[in-house]
């Protein structure tokens, strides 16, 4: 684990000061043992936090950031601590809204609006949208603890980005507070709105101003930089400050995707979308993970939902945990081709609410699968949503199975997201083996 440097603790006495005479109204911990509880999250890295927040009210955003000031100590914004690049770590003062900010404030089923506390984690947010049939589409993979709070802070994409894209396509508006406590509500605006802010004075016409001069100095280079993909980037992106065409400028692209680096949220609201009643899963598998790997490029031709690969790593320690007991069955059993040990298996969901467009889908896939594809075993089509479920829960707890890989050996998760070029070369086909 790499531990970084401590700040100077003497700071702490003068937050504390400083949120006791403004009313803070949720918790402050300073104690050693909060510390270095709060030192770690979900990757390699420790790093000593000065103090812990726990925030209870919107106001208390803005105590903390004036307070932190006050104090000369860096602030740090943590969700659900999911991440594994280390990014709700920090040697000042951390803000955590998990404890405290989890309400979800409003939600309009007519108008497809959801208003929510930073805090709010994406599996209670689906809860309660689930009875008017609605729900919130990244479907990341931690979604029984990842807040929403963090996944604009990381601009969250997940299962089922090819067709519901990240986060950030969802937003609607962001209250946040700025470094000198002051209050903004980002919201999308035309060029001349942004122009006319930036022609005033305070912290927020110089943001507008800055912003706008990026974009503008800059257009060349960033049409250059940014990659053209569908899934996010942590970072600033700067690509899609300011849509042109639209004459859409929105600083919600800027905030999603920074880590937190350049606001607290106070509040988000978001569109949610009518939730798929229906869903089908085909599980194929091959004898190499580079044979399964390579075979994404013609699934992609049934346009499915998503497409998860699982490696040999994966597979080997679900065997020996409970999770097989319920789908060791379906991704292989005793007799024929099933009893021929995947070393990788592609998960191919496919949603919708009408079984004839989902049959024609898997008509589809079925036609690819059937050319063949070498080092393709065989492939099964799970139509039950209990077991699909099932399924997907290997997919979640992958880090984790990986993270025990048995001989003494610890996994240790590094690497948050990866993307490549997808290769122009594919692997011979060959013919495969029956379907299951």
């Amino acid at each position: 684990m790499i531990l970084a440097s401590v700040p100077d603790e003497s700071r702490t006495p003068i937050l504390r000061a400083a949120l006791e005479t403004s009313g803070f109204a949720g918790d402050l911990e300073t104690g050693l043992g909060a510390r270095e509880v709060a030192s770690t999250d979900n990757s390699i890295y420790q790093q000593r936090p000065a103090a812990i927040a726990y925030p209870r009210e919107g106001a208390d955003l803005n105590r903390l950031m004036q307070a932190a000031a006050a104090a000369q100590l860096p602030v740090v914004a943590r969700g659900g601590n999911t991440g594994t690049n280390g990014q709700s770590l920090g040697t000042g003062l951390i803000v955590d809204f998990a404890r405290h900010m989890t309400a979800i404030t409003g939600v309009s089923p007519n108008r497809l609006r959801v208003e929510v506390e930073p805090g709010v984690v994406l599996g209670q947010l689906n809860a309660a949208l689930h009875p008017a049939g609605l729900f919130f589409p990244p479907m990341v993979s931690t979604a029984s603890r990842a807040t929403l709070g963090g996944m604009v802070a990381t601009d969250a994409s997940g299962k089922g980005s090819r067709h519901y894209g990240k986060t950030s396509d969802y937003i609607e508006a962001i209250d946040i507070v700025l470094a000198d406590g002051s209050d903004w509500r980002v919201e999308p605006m035309t060029r001349a709105q942004a122009e006319q802010i930036a022609s005033g004075d305070g912290l927020i016409a110089r943001i507008h101003r800055e912003a706008l001069r990026i974009v503008d100095t800059h257009a060349d280079e960033i049409a250059r930089v940014f990659p053209k993909m569908n899934r996010g980037l942590t970072g600033y992106n700067l690509q899609r400050l300011y849509d042109a065409d639209a004459d859409r400028f929105f600083l919600a692209y800027l905030l999603a995707g920074s880590e937190g680096t350049l606001a607290l949220t106070k509040s988000i609201t978001l569109r949610v979308a009518p939730r798929p009643t229906l869903r089908r899963l085909a599980v194929v598998r091959y004898d190499s993970f580079a044979s399964g790997l390579a075979h994404v490029g013609e699934i992609l031709k049934a346009d499915p939902l998503a497409v998860e690969i699982l490696d040999d790593k994966v597979l080997a320690a679900a065997r020996d945990d409970v999770v097989w007991t319920h789908i060791g069955a379906l991704l292989g059993g005793e007799d024929g081709a099933a009893s021929v040990t995947a070393a990788s298996m592609n998960f191919v969901e496919f949603s919708g609410c009408d079984e004839e467009t989902l049959d024609r889908s898997l008509d589809c896939l079925a036609g690819i699968l059937r050319d063949g594809w070498q080092g393709m075993i065989d492939w099964a089509v799970v139509r039950e949503d209990r077991q699909i479920s099932q399924l997907w829960k290997l997919r979640e707890k992958a880090v984790g199975l990986l993270g025990h890989a048995g001989g003494g050996r610890q996994g240790m998760p590094f690497v948050e997201d990866t993307a490549v070029p997808r290769g122009t070369g594919r692997l011979r086909r060959t013919v495969p083996r029956t379907a299951r």
